[in-house]
């Protein structure tokens, strides 16, 4: 049996949300948490890689209440290239303040 997660990628427009792109990624129920969860970030990455968001949000995968998100972003690390000097791809990170009594169970039944 598979858990569906489902998955939207919408835009901001002056009219409000519209739709771009619709899924629903499939993880094996029996499988061992930590295997899911690999699946899930794999396939939540190409999905970023296709669509090229400038914000996301995961919502009830864990039921938790959240009571804030502050986001940075980083700057790729310079490297020496045989061309001269290049620079690694720079990425965002959220952080995310869970509301009272809330809490994230990762390693729950290993």
């Amino acid at each position: 049996c598979a858990l569906p997660i489902c998955i939207g990628v919408v835009e901001r427009t002056a009219k409000g949300l519209s739709l771009i792109d619709c899924g629903v990624i499939r993880t094996d129920v029996a499988a061992p948490l930590q295997d899911r969860l690999l699946q899930l970030e794999k396939e939540l990455q190409s999905w970023i890689e296709n669509c090229k968001p400038d914000a996301i949000a995961v919502e009830r995968v864990f039921s938790v209440k959240v009571d804030g998100v502050r986001t940075c972003s980083f700057l790729g690390k310079s490297k020496r290239t045989m061309k001269g000097v290049g620079r690694r791809a720079g990425f965002k990170k959220a952080y995310v303040t869970l509301a009272e009594g809330s809490k994230i169970d990762l390693v729950e039944g290993l």
